[in-house]
């Protein structure tokens, strides 16, 4: 087989020839691909490809490497030698991490991790490429979403951050898209406005039994809105649902969604559960029973709506608006770089980590920026750069300290009693802070720079005692 005429050039393969009996001879075209990635490698880099990937139930793929057949059982090269029973398997991982996770922001950071690295021709179709995985979302959510977030998750979500120390970067749109002279569509304020790996936060507020001291969201700060333009009176509430069924478990009588049962603690897990004592807030130790869902292994803090078992019935995908509105709090202070000497210990996607200082000097938070361009204004500023800052949630974490204190810098090996040793780490226990998002205003319209967080005795000395009207777009 020559290829494709016009699109693909001839092929050249080396070719294994074997003389068997009767003067018979087996030949087999060896692959110009490695074994390992049996799929054309240009397929997987497509953004436009990745849904089509990830749920067709059959599937040819062309390439200069092979022609390879795929579908619900299995996949087979024109070069493989290999009978029905023994064909290799299809990976069902990526397709199983979004149906029969459960709906919640980690368990969406394979889809959007795998997603938002692919390439697009024209930066403006990232959400156009990514509906049909929305849409397989929204069922699996009992929820909508709004440009890649979930609203019932949507105070927290808001706070993704970047997830590899390549960083990210903001999708403009192309010439193509300017000269139809059409609005920009994808928000800031979305993981889909930029290119590049990222996650959403992992809460311990949510899932039992963390090693680490993720972050932990308690209490919104806002209720947000959404609208298709800045100037629109129209504006639709985000039914962001997670607070109220944190609540809602202090009645030990309240009926449960369907499939969660509340189950109280034996010695066995109370004793894990003093384990997290330095890991996690204070707040979360008090509460002495869990939930399970019947189709999850994972223990929780509080149930949620799911869909699960995945049934995968058509419904009409969610109107999709840029623009959000809230009143929230702000407050404003500086960035000043991290010295790489006084960081003890850094995971992906903290490359690009900056202290929040206020006037007087005082270290009370971090914000995280998104790639090293953003870093290098700050690293050649000669003088400390000022900082517009919103609050989006309330919460606690490890990466902030009270009024004074130098969250990143530990004074002893052996640590204190604000110290937690795991390992060959060590953590400060959390602290309570306010998540932020750093903002710059154009025309009246406020745009995503960064997202971070600053102790709450800091922002609640340091908050202007109006709240200000945001539009972020």
């Amino acid at each position: 087989m020559r290829g494709l005429e016009g699109t693909t050039a001839p092929r050249r393969h080396k070719r294994t020839y074997a003389r068997l009996s009767n003067s018979e001879i087996l030949v087999q075209t060896n692959s110009m691909s490695p074994p390992d990635n049996r799929v054309p490698s240009k397929y997987q880099e497509r953004a436009w490809t990745f849904q089509e990937q990830l749920m067709s139930r059959r599937a040819i793929h062309f390439a200069s490497g092979a022609v390879e057949w795929q579908c619900n059982h299995g996949s087979q090269a024109e070069y493989d030698l290999l009978l029905p029973d023994h064909l290799y398997k299809r990976s069902d991982f990526q397709f199983q991490s979004i149906t029969r996770n459960m709906p919640t922001p980690m368990g969406l950071n394979t889809a959007i991790g795998l997603y938002n690295q692919r390439e697009l021709s024209f930066p403006e179709d990232a959400f156009a490429a990514f509906a049909g995985v929305q849409s397989m979302l929204e069922r699996n959510h009992a929820d909508r979403f709004l440009y890649g977030l979930p609203e019932f998750w949507f105070d927290i979500t808001l706070n993704w951050t970047p997830s590899s120390h390549e960083g990210i970067v903001r999708r403009v749109p192309s010439e193509q898209h300017r000269s139809f002279r059409q609005p920009y569509q994808l928000p800031s304020w979305s993981w889909l406005g930029w290119a590049g790996q990222v996650a959403f936060p992992a809460d311990a507020g949510l899932r039992m039994n963390d090693r680490y001291p993720n972050p932990c969201f308690t209490v919104p700060v806002t209720t947000w809105y959404t609208m298709p333009i800045p100037s629109s009176n129209e504006r639709r509430t985000i039914g962001s649902g997670w607070y109220k069924h944190r609540l809602s478990v202090r009645d030990t009588s309240a009926i449960l969604p369907i499939g969660w049962k509340r189950i109280w603690m034996d010695d066995e897990d109370l004793k894990k559960l003093a384990l997290g004592k330095g890991i996690v807030p204070d707040c979360l130790l008090e509460q002495q029973y869990y939930f399970k869902h019947d189709k999850a292994k994972l223990k929780y803090r509080y149930p949620f709506p799911t869909s699960l078992p995945y049934r995968g019935e058509q419904e009409a995908p969610s109107l999709q608006t840029a623009y959000l509105f809230a009143r929230t709090e702000r407050a404003y202070m500086c960035g000043q770089t991290i010295s790489p000497t006084r960081v003890r210990y850094k995971r992906d996607g903290y490359s690009f980590s900056m202290w929040l200082i206020r006037s007087n000097g005082q270290h009370v938070g971090y914000i995280q920026l998104h790639n090293s361009k953003d870093m290098e204004a700050f690293e050649s500023s000669a003088s400390l750069r000022s900082m517009e800052l919103v609050a989006t949630c309330k919460g606690y974490t490890a990466n902030v300290s009270v009024v004074g204190e130098d969250w990143n810098v530990f004074p002893s090996e052996e640590g204190t009693n604000e110290q937690r040793r795991i390992g060959r780490h060590l953590f400060r226990t959390p602290k309570a802070c306010y998540f932020v998002l750093w903002i710059e205003w154009i025309d009246g319209v406020a745009y995503r720079k960064a997202s971070g967080a600053v102790a709450a005795e800091a922002w609640e000395q340091d908050r202007e005692k109006e709240l200000v009207d945001l539009i972020l777009g």
